[in-house]
Formats: structure tokens, C-alpha cells, sequence
């Protein structure tokens, strides 16, 4: 791709990388950064740049925000299914912006995959099994994602999976940045307490997770209402529905493990990530008794 070439939300792009990047194509543009496709001309290989977004270059928060993504993100990536982290520096603009240098996956995005028609029952396990080591690896160094999806899980050439974009993690370590009652994450994977502009935990991710679950075992979200505020109602108030009546071949013990993991209680969810992929691994082999619906709905206080 040019470095001329517009792309929405942008300036037209004149970026001045270090010289031994070289900006081959973009990619994506989020809320706050682009990302572009680029060789490493030092290492001979192929790297992803998120740059962020010009409109943000004298926001002294968003820098911060996007400087903290390159700290939380480093920390974590030592993790075979977290994103790794290259390289953090300033682009050499007459009004320069941060970037980071990340390894490059090719195989897009779990959302896509979703949306492509092409994820298995084989798949989903597999990628839940990735997943979850990946965010208890997070969580024991501090670090809360707050923003768990399948857009934020990559995929490489082997379609395994990879943990992307801490861009509004925060280290528990740090004092906060975010405003009181702001509210991050999308609406379709918010825990309730995030809803209610309650301060994200290691179990707002694990609801998050549980959610991402639920899709890619039944092909849909859980809440779908129209309007954010309609969704983050949803996740506060309802219980939500039956996945096995989403998908009859899936048996009733997955209804108990993801309305456990979907608890509106944070204490009442899995309290490792792991432990919420192992039962959901069980229910699936047949291999979880059920509970009666009632006492199960009173103990996680759906």
C-alpha cells in the first residue's frame, strides 16, 4: 500500500517510520490507531504497526492509554497465545504519534471466522483451550483485558489463537487512567458490573469469555438487543438463554457451565479462566452431572 493512501478515518498518511520499517499495506483502522503491514528490514520479517490515530497526538490520555497497551501487552506476551510485542517508539511526522511493533498473524480474526461460516465445534474447543491459559497468564501479572471478543482473538497461519489489543487493559499495579463510570468493552461481551460502570476484574474477563463461548458453540450472542444501553441492560437483568436450545446437538450440562460463567455475580463465575474451559471441555464429553435448575439459578443468583 502506498503510505499516500487514505483509508477512513485518517489523515492522508504520510508515516515516518524508523527506517528499518517499511510500510507494506494496511489492515485495520480502530477507535483509537491504525494498524499496517510492514517489514522489519533489520530482521527480515513481516511485522504488524499499530500507529495511533493522528486526531489523538496531543491528547496527553489517549498517549498515555495507548503507552500503557505497550507496557500491559509486553508484559503478557512472553504467553504462546498472546499477541507478542516487538517494539514501541514515535513515528518521525512533523507531528509525531506512537506506535508498536507486533508479530504479524495471518489467519484474521475469530470474528471473521464466525461471520465466514467456518468455525467447527472442533475449533471452538480448541480455541477456548488457548484462550483460557492465555487470560489466567494475564490476570496473575496483573493485567485485566476488559475487552474480551473474537475480534480480539487472532489467528495464525495454523489458525491457532492468539490474545490481541490490550489497548484498554489496565495494569491493576497502576493508579487508573479511566474516568469514574466510564465505560469500556462492546456491549455484546460486557460483564454486568462493567455495565453498570463498575471497575473491570480478571472475572469481568472470564464473563467475557463465557460469552465469546456461547457464540462460537451456537453461532450467536447470547443478548442481541438493537442499542447499547437496550445489551448492557440485558447482561445486567436477564438470564441468559439456553445454548442447547440454540443448538439441540449440544448437550443440557452446557446450559449450567455457561450460566456460571455468565453469572451476574463475579464470585459466583469460574475462578480461573482454565477451570471455566475444563468444565465447559466436560459438559461437552457428557461428563458433568447436572444440578437441579432451580438451586443452580438461586447459587449463581441468575
Amino acid at each position: 500500500m502506498s503510505t499516500n493512501a487514505r483509508h477512513p478515518g485518517e489523515r492522508t498518511l504520510g508515516l515516518r517510520l524508523p527506517g528499518r520499517y517499511a510500510v507494506r499495506g494496511h489492515i485495520a483502522t480502530g477507535g483509537m490507531a491504525s494498524v499496517f503491514c510492514a517489514e522489519d528490514r533489520l530482521l527480515g520479517r513481516t511485522v504488524a504497526i499499530k500507529v495511533l490515530s493522528e486526531r489523538f497526538a496531543t491528547d496527553e490520555l489517549a498517549i498515555r492509554r495507548f503507552k500503557r497497551e505497550a507496557r500491559a501487552a509486553a508484559r503478557v506476551s512472553a504467553h504462546p497465545h498472546v499477541v507478542t510485542i516487538f517494539d514501541v517508539g514515535d513515528t518521525e511526522d512533523d507531528s509525531p504519534s506512537a506506535f508498536i511493533v507486533m508479530e504479524y498473524l495471518a489467519g484474521g480474526t475469530v470474528a471473521e471466522a464466525l461471520r465466514g461460516d467456518s468455525v467447527t465445534r472442533s475449533d471452538a474447543r480448541r480455541w477456548l483451550r488457548e484462550a483460557g491459559p492465555a487470560l489466567d497468564h494475564a490476570h496473575e501479572r496483573g493485567v485485566v483485558h476488559r475487552d474480551i471478543k473474537p475480534a480480539n482473538f487472532l489467528l495464525d497461519s495454523d489458525r491457532g489463537l492468539h490474545v490481541a489489543d490490550f489497548g484498554i487493559a489496565r495494569l491493576q499495579s497502576e493508579d487508573t487512567i479511566t474516568g469514574v463510570g466510564e465505560l469500556f468493552g462492546t456491549a455484546a461481551y460486557v460483564a454486568p458490573e462493567q455495565a453498570l460502570g463498575g471497575e473491570a476484574t480478571s472475572a469481568s474477563d472470564r464473563y467475557s469469555l463465557a460469552v465469546a463461548a456461547f457464540e462460537l458453540l451456537t453461532r450467536g450472542r447470547p443478548f442481541t438487543a438493537p442499542h447499547f444501553a437496550a445489551q448492557a441492560r440485558q447482561h445486567i437483568e436477564e438470564r441468559p438463554p439456553r445454548a442447547s436450545h440454540r443448538d439441540p446437538t449440544l448437550p443440557a450440562a452446557v446450559d449450567q457451565v455457561l450460566w456460571r460463567g455468565m453469572a451476574k455475580d463475579p464470585e459466583a463465575r469460574y475462578p480461573t479462566a482454565v477451570a471455566f474451559v475444563e468444565a465447559l471441555e466436560g459438559a461437552l464429553d457428557g461428563g458433568v452431572s447436572l444440578e437441579s435448575e432451580s438451586s443452580f439459578a438461586r447459587r449463581l443468583s441468575l
